[in-house]
């Protein structure tokens, strides 16, 4: 499951204007609609989801979405131990950020993220 992201891009690509592939390169998709510090800011709270074991939960900043594809996080993370894991996606996102080209995703931008696997 993954929230919707809170800005005009990523509610596009909610209602399906836009795919995933054209939302990460579109030249709009860095501004937000809902920022941490704004009056207007609202906490989303979407539907539950259990986790059962081995199930990997990842937290991240735009920084890891905006430079790798969900199915290059998926492949990070879905097995092996999580530090690996976690030093395997901040390499993979420092090489984009520093390596733009045009086939894949790219932004130079601050990096956060959590990892959590149920045991």
């Amino acid at each position: 499951m993954q929230t919707i992201s809170h800005s005009p891009v990523g509610y596009a690509v909610h209602a399906g204007l836009l795919d995933k592939t054209e939302a990460m390169h579109h030249e709009d998709r860095h501004p937000a609609s809902n920022i941490i510090g704004s009056n207007d800011m609202h906490i989303s709270i979407g539907s539950t989801a259990e986790l059962t074991p081995r199930d990997t939960l990842v937290m991240a900043s735009d920084g890891l979405f905006n430079n790798l594809h969900l199915e290059e996080i998926i492949e990070y993370t879905r097995r092996g131990k999580l530090p690996a894991a976690a030093q395997k996606l901040a390499s993979a996102c420092r090489k984009r950020m520093i390596d733009a080209r045009k086939d894949r995703p790219s932004k130079p931008d601050d990096l956060t993220f959590i990892l959590f696997r149920c045991n």
